[in-house]
This record gives structure tokens, sequence and C-alpha cells, in this order.
């Protein structure tokens, strides 16, 4: 149920804490259970954290990146802003941030002021 919570929202994820709760409400389990199915999916890489708030399905975070390098081939500096990005993706700022900071970190984007090179 809970993987299936996260491959179904795409990514438009709510908050970890929140698919932990409504885990823990729909079966019945404790939520420290919950915590670990969901730590398991994490350890699988069937799920993606890209912050504190946020995981993704590792799929849906795949085809993401295609996305954002296949947008980034057909630019001439393979730079993206933060609002082009939100459109690539068709996400809200609230999701753009921290995808974009997880980016950075993977080594998919690198920041150059207030833009990011897709490497």
């Amino acid at each position: 149920a809970m993987r299936k919570a996260f491959w179904d929202a795409e990514l438009a994820v709510p908050k970890v804490d929140e698919v932990l709760a409504a885990a823990s409400a729909a079966s019945g389990i404790s939520k420290d259970v919950a915590r670990k199915l969901f730590q398991q999916l994490l350890d699988s890489g069937e799920l993606v954290r890209v912050s504190p708030d946020f995981a993704f399905s590792a799929g849906v975070i795949g085809e993401l990146v295609e996305k954002l390098r296949s947008f980034a081939a057909g630019t001439a500096d393979r730079s993206i802003d933060v609002p082009k990005f939100k459109e690539v993706a068709g996400v809200s700022r609230k999701y753009a941030i921290p995808l974009l900071e997880y980016f950075d970190q993977q080594k998919i984007t690198a920041r150059r002021g207030d833009k990011r090179l897709v490497i």
C-alpha cells in the first residue's frame, strides 16, 4: 500500500510523514513498523528520498531525469532555471526546489547562479 501511494502520486507525492500515518491507520500497523517498511523501500532502491519531507518512486525519478536531459539536449547551454524546470516536470515550486537540490547532490545538475547545468 505504501509503495502504491508513492507510485500513484508520481511527482505530486504527499509528505513522507503523511504517507506513514496513512499506512499505519489503513493497515493497523504501528508507526514504527510503517517507518521500517518505508526504510526497506528506500534500501531496496524502489523509493528515492530527495529531502526529509519527500520521497519519490525511483521509476518516476528516472523518467524525470530523462525528460530533463532531453530538454537540455535541445538548448544551447544545457541549462534550466526553476520556472522552466517546473514546466518540464509539471510540478509546483514545492516539489521543484527539493528535486533540483537532490539532482545537484546526485551530480545530475550543477547549480550555476539562478540556473542549473544539466550534466
